[in-house]
């Protein structure tokens, strides 16, 4: 019983530090922040000492079945309606150049290192609002199948990245399946960037 036990705790373990490498790997760790957030859709997100509210370079118009999570000044994360958060997206703005290629190897080569088997999917052209105007990026989609006895990861992912003038926005999206995709965009879809406020 005792072994049994210390087995369940090894598994549980090796979950977790799996699961902290995929989110560290895309660079965010807005989901565990979200996951203890509200679904209020007001932008009055975190307050600084002063008490004075900080506004989001991210907004989000809450298309019907997506609701927003923990927001902050330079990240925000959003959740489809379903309880068990069967898909969510994390968005983030940071600072400097970004080599799009080289940082979608990183996340990927991780899933490949432990043997998970990654397939990629059809990319999806989108537009995002940028300080009032359109800028065109491509979320790149795949299928991600976890091999017997390892942890199970988000089975469709999607990662994009577009460059501004003096950072980038870096986008991860997550669902249970990878026919859950074309949820995505939706989501996506409903948020503007604007880091001239």
């Amino acid at each position: 019983m005792k072994q049994k036990q210390k087995n369940i705790h090894k598994k549980k373990m090796i979950v977790s530090i799996l699961l902290a490498t995929v989110i560290v790997s895309t660079g965010t760790c807005g989901t565990i922040f979200a996951l203890h957030g509200n679904s209020s859709n007001d932008h009055a997100l975190t307050k600084p000492r002063d008490n004075k509210a900080v506004e989001s370079m991210f907004s989000f118009s809450d298309p019907q079945n997506w609701w927003q999570g923990v927001t902050t000044k330079n990240t925000m994360v959003v959740f489809d309606d379903n309880k068990a958060h069967a898909c969510f997206v994390m968005l983030e703005y940071a600072p400097g150049k970004v080599d799009v290629d080289s940082e979608i190897n990183k996340i990927n080569s991780v899933l490949i290192k432990d043997s998970y088997i990654l397939t990629p999917l059809e990319s999806v052209q989108l537009t995002m609002q940028v300080n009032n105007r359109p800028l065109p990026y491509e979320l790149r989609q795949s299928s991600v199948v976890s091999p017997a006895g390892s942890s199970k990861v988000k089975g469709g992912q999607a990662f994009a990245y577009i460059q501004l003038t003096d950072g980038y926005v870096k986008i991860a999206g997550y669902c249970d399946t990878p026919e859950q995709l074309p949820n995505i965009p939706v989501a996506l879809e409903a948020i503007k960037f604007d880091d001239t406020k």
